[in-house]
């Protein structure tokens, strides 16, 4: 893509946001607060930089993840088997392995001390809301990128498949910003179907957070013994690290590479 589509690209996408998540968060605000909170020009920044940067270091880690993990690549009679299938149920398949995958690199994040320095500048806001999905590190969300994507071509989906999946993945990326919103949305019996905002802020919470680590279906959280629903629709009292990342972008981007951060905390904020 040049440098006009990119442009074109990212004012589409945050378009959409401002029309989705913006009006949602105002009408129905789980915690009400200042509109100009704390971190929201370093998120910003996040928003613009830090998944161009992430996009750029995923290309080359899939493919070099891709020609080692090559020799695993199942058989090719089964790859001409997963191909002949209907694209639809290519799309499915991948989109549920790509989730798969997602949940385990997601959970190792928070089980393995170099990845977890890492996710920890995710987790360090203290203000959920829309535009903290976009604080991240740039080599966790390229190494996430590529744990999801290389199994699609290890497996065999047709090229048609692929390309609708990398376009629905895309789409899906719009449900994140959606479930990290300042909202207070309750979506019934759909919430054990497909993640949900308060299922994700479970996630968020200040301690423990070693739960709800699916970033579509919950399906696996509910197989692997992590999800956390309550039933009684209560929503996490507060969100944060308990050993605070710094302020400001770089000193972010330098945070995982400076001391060690575990993924349990004390309470920040509580909900209204």
């Amino acid at each position: 893509m040049d440098i006009a589509g990119l442009i074109e690209s990212t004012v589409f996408f945050l378009v959409v946001l401002a029309l989705i998540a913006v009006p949602l968060e105002n009408l129905a605000p789980l915690v009400r607060r200042r509109a100009r909170r704390a971190g929201l020009a370093c998120d910003a920044v996040h928003l613009l930089l830090t998944k161009r940067i992430g996009d750029v270091l995923a290309v080359p880690l899939i493919a070099l993840a891709g020609a080692v993990l090559r020799p695993l690549a199942v058989p090719q009679e089964m790859q001409a088997a997963v191909a002949g299938q209907p694209v639809a149920l290519q799309v499915l398949e991948a989109l549920l392995i790509a989730d798969l995958c997602g949940y385990w690199v997601h959970r190792l994040s928070h089980e393995i001390g170099p990845l977890w320095r890492l996710h920890a500048v995710h987790h360090a806001s203290e203000n959920l809301d829309w535009l903290a999905t976009a604080r991240q590190h740039p080599l966790d969300a390229a190494l996430r990128k590529c744990v999801k994507a290389v199994p699609a071509f290890l497996i065999g989906f047709s090229y048609t498949a692929i390309a609708w999946f990398a376009a629905a993945s895309l789409a899906l990326s719009l449900v994140a910003f959606l479930v990290h919103a300042n909202v207070r949305m309750r979506l019934g019996f759909l919430e054990w179907v497909h993640i949900s905002p308060r299922f994700h802020h479970w996630h968020h919470a200040l301690a423990p957070v070693n739960r709800n680590y699916a970033e579509q279906f919950p399906l696996w959280d509910a197989l692997f013994g992590t999800l956390h629903l309550p039933v009684d629709g209560s929503w996490p009292p507060a969100y944060g690290t308990s050993q605070p990342v710094p302020d400001g972008w770089l000193r972010q981007m330098l945070h995982p590479f400076a001391r060690t951060a575990r993924p349990t905390g004390e309470a920040r904020e509580r909900p209204g």
